[in-house]
């Protein structure tokens, strides 16, 4: 997911470079409006797209098996301790930075619902009427300055659109519903409920209400044939309306000395947009080509050639499969690959958030593994009245592909004993069932959870060992 926000980034960062440093104060509001759009569109879209890792060289660092030299048998974790009588259940366990992120997902939400809301009550305090062949809804007294939300115009009670006073303000209005400006927030504001944190979102949304106002505005003055400068002491004499409701476009609302300004500038040339719109699929072709010749090799030679420096070993399955139309079974042996030293260790749980760094998700995903299993243990009955502690050894195979993994016993919680000749037969059982209540903690967690191994960028079969001490104190 890391990599994903990063190529985002730096594709709305040139597109906001390329509209707002390049093409600068030139007077192309339709097609800064289109490139706005298109970098979001794009920037959403692109990490998405069969292109690689998008980037002409991987700026992930490779690196070893957490720069630790372990021997060629099942690598061990390390020891997860149950305390008896000790609460573990976390029904807080969410990171963090994700609570942070959901609560701002909240309140963006929650936002564009109240700005529907209040677009429903004006709606409910407001009649239909019709005005130079436009519907409109009639306002209240005490509000007096037009807005517009989608496809509706609210428009003060009384006001003639077709005085020289209104006409332009009407044409302002009319220009947003025609244009579709509303959808264009809506977009933005539909991102932002999941990407709320990012500063590029809201530069960008604040440039296109700009784009949104200079378009009307045009359209206004073409329209109604009224005078550059007696638009701009409209604008001038204009005040605020604090009635509006969020969320809608209102000719006297923002941008008043910009779009002054604007109107005594001439129209930019629009050369430089359509630069980019030869230069830019020529960069993605570029990248795609960089891709492509970066796997030249097939995953089994880049596998087979990355593998050579990792401890491994062969395994023979027995495959036994049964046909229940004509009860015959049949017997294959596949061979497998076993991994114990790898690149990138198995990851369970959420750990997206430092998957760049192999060393932190190793130790992100014990934690994970660790709380996992300590709020779904319990200490045997048994062995905490006879005052029996140990430790079980669970032995982890974690395959290349599916969700399948398999545990068992490795080593008993009894082979710590010395004497084991002197243990009665209960004690015997006790530790046998410190033996259990660990494997049914190990069953009882989710195992859809877990990442494979890695080694580049193929998943591979690794076998570790989860030691489990069960303690008194």
């Amino acid at each position: 997911m890391l990599l994903q926000i990063i190529q985002l980034t730096l594709v709305w960062l040139a597109g906001y470079l390329f509209t707002f440093l390049w093409l600068g104060n030139d007077k192309l509001p339709v097609h800064k409006r289109v490139l706005i759009l298109g970098t979001l569109t794009v920037g959403l879209l692109l990490p998405l797209l069969p292109l690689g890792s998008f980037f002409p060289v991987d700026l992930l660092a490779k690196s070893g098996p957490l720069g630790l030299d372990f021997p060629p048998e099942a690598i061990m974790l390390p020891e997860i301790e149950f305390q008896a009588g000790q609460s573990y259940f976390r029904p807080w366990s969410m990171p963090l930075w994700l609570c942070i992120w959901a609560l701002g997902a909240l309140l963006m939400a929650s936002r564009l619902f109240y700005g529907w809301l209040q677009i429903i009550r004006c709606l409910k305090q407001t009649s239909s009427i019709k005005l130079m062949g436009r519907c409109v809804r009639s306002l209240p007294p005490g509000q007096t300055m037009p807005f517009s939300y989608g496809t509706l115009l609210f428009w003060p009670g009384g006001a003639n659109p077709e005085s020289e006073e209104w006409l332009p303000i009407w044409k302002h209005e009319c220009a947003h519903i025609d244009q579709g400006h509303t959808y264009d927030l809506l977009f933005i504001d539909l991102i932002g409920i999941v990407l709320w944190w990012h500063p590029l979102l809201w530069v960008f949304r604040s440039h296109l209400r700009f784009q949104h106002e200079l378009l009307a505005d045009r359209a206004a003055l073409s329209d109604s044939g009224t005078d550059k400068n007696a638009y701009g002491r409209m604008l001038l004499l204009s005040r605020p309306e604090k009635l509006y409701p969020i969320k809608v476009h209102a000719f006297h609302q923002k941008f008043i000395k910009k779009r002054i300004n604007m109107l005594t500038q001439s129209n930019g040339s629009p050369n430089k947009c359509w630069l980019l719109a030869v230069l830019f699929p020529v960069l993605v072709f570029a990248c795609g080509q960089l891709q492509e010749e970066e796997a030249e090799t097939t995953p089994e030679e880049s596998i087979e050639s990355e593998s050579t420096s990792y401890a491994s070993r062969t395994e023979v399955d027995t495959i036994i499969t049964f046909d229940p139309e004509t009860f015959e079974e049949s017997m294959a042996l596949v061979e497998s690959v076993v991994y114990t030293e790898v690149e990138h260790f198995p990851i369970y749980g959420d750990c997206d958030h430092v998957s760049d760094d192999p060393e932190a998700a190793h130790n992100c995903s014990f934690t994970n593994l660790m709380q996992a299993i300590l709020s779904n243990m319990q200490y045997p009955r048994s062995a905490k009245d006879l005052g029996i502690e140990g430790v079980s050894f669970l032995k982890l195979l974690i395959p290349a592909q599916g969700n399948q993994i398999y545990a068992s016993p490795h080593k008993s919680s009894i082979d710590g004993v010395e004497d084991v000749a002197a243990l009665s037969e209960e004690e015997v059982q006790a530790y046998e069932a410190i033996d259990a209540a660990a494997m049914a903690a190990w069953q009882s967690i989710p195992k859809a959870d877990w990442q494979p191994a890695r080694i580049g960028d193929e998943p591979v079969t690794m076998e570790l060992i989860l030691p489990i001490r069960f303690s008194l104190q």
